[in-house]
């Protein structure tokens, strides 16, 4: 949504970049905590043994824009978005899917992505 909005608002593509970032700044301060921006995120390992437990949360993340970028088993996972709003709404169905399934409730963070490292790994974990 965020990178539509961005466009909407005639964003030529050479400036998409700061845009975006300047739209998930705003967003992310209307949240407690604030998620923080994460630029090294885009070379985190894919989490794929999460995925293919959880397929109906990358389903979701899918949808969300809004990858896993890490998962230490059900213990402790980390979703990261441009758009924070998708990160959160993505770790809440996580953490309701891990309690469900093993009785646990993970330690989750949520991060922003600078535009660049999001393309990258939206093409990765989704093959966008």
């Amino acid at each position: 949504m965020i990178e539509e909005l961005a466009r909407i608002q005639g964003h030529d593509e050479e400036h998409l970049s700061p845009a975006i970032l300047e739209l998930g700044n705003k967003a992310a301060q209307t949240m407690s905590p604030n998620p923080p921006l994460v630029p090294f995120a885009g070379k985190l390992i894919a989490p794929s043994a999460f995925y293919d437990s959880f397929d109906q949360i990358h389903k979701l993340a899918r949808l969300l824009l809004s990858p896993v970028i890490y998962a230490e088993d059900t213990d402790s996972i980390g979703t990261a978005s441009v758009n924070p709003v998708a990160a959160s709404i993505l770790a809440a169905e996580i953490e309701s899917a891990v309690f469900k399934r093993f009785g646990i409730r993970p330690f989750i963070t949520i991060a922003r992505l600078d535009y660049e490292s999001w393309t990258f790994l939206t093409r990765k974990h989704f093959e966008l």
